[in-house]
C-alpha cells in the first residue's frame, strides 16, 4: 500500500473532475494563440505574456477533486496540490454558478473559502457531508468558525437611531 502524506487511507471515498466552463477552454487557446503570434512576429511582450497567461491557467485550473477520511485534495496543474483538513472546514454550500451549473462554497476555519466546481456538486457534497459526519449542506454545522456566536433566527438586531450631535447654542453664525 502506496500512504501519501500521512493519509489514513490509501483509497479515496469519493472523486470527481472539476467542470470546465467556456472561459476555461478559451484561456489556454487564447494563450497559444497569443505565443504563436509572438514567435511569427518576433514580439517578446506578446510571447512573454502568452507564457504567462499559460502559466496562470495552469496553475489556478482545478483538475480534479478526492475526498479521503481525513481530507479533501485539489488537484490543479502537475506540481500544484492543495490539501484540506475536513476537520478545518466550517460549512460546505451549494451555490448557482453565475455561468451556469452549481459550485460548491467551502468555508474553512480562519482561512477563507474555496469555490470548487465538480461535475456532480451535489453527489461531491453529499459525500463531503458524509466523510465529515456532519448535517447535510447548506444548513449549519456543529463545527462553527471560531469567534462566531451563535445566532436564534428569530432575533434581528436591534436598530436604534443613533443619537443627534448636540449643537452649541453659543454658536456665532
Amino acid at each position: 500500500m502506496l500512504y501519501t502524506w500521512g493519509m489514513t487511507s490509501p483509497q479515496p471515498l469519493h472523486t470527481d473532475k472539476s467542470r470546465n466552463s467556456m472561459i476555461q477552454l478559451l484561456s489556454p487557446a487564447l494563450a497559444a494563440v497569443m505565443v504563436v503570434l509572438g514567435i511569427i512576429n518576433p514580439d517578446v511582450v506578446t510571447v512573454t505574456m502568452g507564457v504567462g497567461l499559460l502559466a496562470y491557467v495552469w496553475f489556478t485550473r482545478h483538475a480534479r477533486y478526492e475526498i479521503f477520511q481525513d481530507r479533501l485534495i485539489i488537484y490543479y496543474g502537475t506540481p500544484r496540490i492543495k490539501n484540506v483538513l475536513l476537520a478545518d472546514i466550517a460549512e460546505v454550500r451549494l451555490i448557482k454558478a453565475p455561468i451556469g451549473g452549481q459550485d460548491l462554497v467551502v468555508t474553512r476555519k480562519g482561512r477563507g473559502v474555496l469555490v470548487i466546481r465538480p461535475r456532480d456538486a451535489e453527489a461531491f457534497a453529499a459525500a463531503l457531508g458524509e466523510a465529515r459526519g456532519v448535517s447535510p449542506v447548506g444548513q449549519a454545522d456543529s463545527a462553527k468558525v471560531e469567534g462566531q456566536a451563535e445566532r436564534r433566527p428569530d432575533a434581528l438586531p436591534s436598530k436604534r437611531p443613533r443619537p443627534r450631535a448636540r449643537r452649541s447654542r453659543n454658536r456665532r453664525s
